[in-house]
């Protein structure tokens, strides 16, 4: 939402009791003390949603959008697969004047978060992709980062971020230098990038607490209390690792750093993908008593033994 040049409001979002699809985008002007002057939908006949929106110089308004529709209002749209990242331009009474889309049919699970009018009339936008094979790195989301003309043609784009999921931009805004400086989350936690006009990253900030090492060790956690018997002398039990931000970062170290060991003839073997330890019984009998299992980072000698039933 955001307050108007005529003193009302403008609100974007989406409503499950449109007449178009299963989610309708929705646009609605309220006047300054809060009623209603005009909705606006626009859908087909899947899931379509605004995510912001801003007024713009000429008083009509720009939309940063996700579309799953190929039909209804988005017929047409250039290169718009089952899932978009989806720019809207209205006039200052509601009406579509165009819709621009950022994907092709390798963006299957691309958004726009936040979108902002920049000084030379064109627009920034932020979101997310996830690739199946376009013009981005397949299978990963990425923070996203496009930049179109005032027409909604792009003009460059720029994507951040590593090989995980979870990485997408939440909001952007344009610097008095002309640069744009964008917030959101990824892996590591809350993240905040600088960029210059052309994208390129002038800064980078993961949003921890002063002296936090987004891959130190801080603490093992023995998640489970029981032992999960899955025959041939083996047993199964949860693990997780934190850093000193509290977040959860089991899957960033690899097995081969953490020791394991078990009160009784045995191996174990971790995984960090899942939070797995595997235990191998050297003797059949030592499978059906509580034992004590220990995990150790000798990095940072993080060290926790618990017992464990079985």
């Amino acid at each position: 939402m955001q307050q108007t040049s005529d003193g009302g409001y403008i609100a974007a979002g989406y409503t499950k009791f449109g007449n178009k699809g299963t989610d309708d985008a929705i646009l609605i002007k309220f006047n300054k003390s809060g009623a209603t002057e005009w909705i606006k939908d626009v859908g087909g006949s899947d899931r379509d949603r605004l995510n912001s929106v801003q007024q713009t110089s000429d008083g009509g308004y720009i939309a940063a959008a996700y579309s799953a529709s190929t039909d209804g209002d988005f017929t047409g749209v250039s290169n718009k697969g089952t899932g978009g990242a989806i720019i809207i331009k209205f006039n200052k009474s509601g009406t579509t004047e165009w819709i621009k889309n950022f994907s092709d049919s390798g963006f299957a699970g691309s958004e726009f978060c936040s979108v902002q009018q920049t000084s030379d009339g064109g627009y920034v936008a932020a979101g997310t992709s996830f690739s199946t094979g376009g013009y981005l790195v397949a299978g990963y989301e990425k923070m996203l980062l496009v930049k179109f003309n005032k027409g909604g043609t792009s003009e460059w784009f720029k994507s951040f971020g590593g090989a995980k999921c979870g990485d997408k931009f939440k909001s952007v805004q344009q610097t008095s230098d002309g640069g744009y400086v964008a917030v959101g989350d990824s892996t590591d936690g809350a993240t905040l990038i600088k960029s210059d006009n052309t994208a390129i990253t002038v800064d980078s900030t993961a949003l921890r607490p002063t002296g936090v090492n987004a891959s130190a060790v801080s603490k093992i956690d023995l998640v489970s209390t029981q032992l999960t018997n899955t025959g041939n002398n083996t047993a199964t039990f949860k693990y997780k690792i934190l850093n000193t931000a509290g977040i959860n970062i089991t899957q960033k170290i690899p097995a081969s750093q953490i020791k394991a060991a078990a009160s009784v003839n045995s191996s174990i073997t971790l995984d960090p993908l899942t939070g797995t330890g595997t235990i191998t019984f050297a003797a059949s009998y030592d499978a059906s008593k509580p034992i004590s299992i220990t995990l150790i980072d000798p990095a940072s000698s993080i060290t926790k033994t618990s017992t464990i039933n079985n």
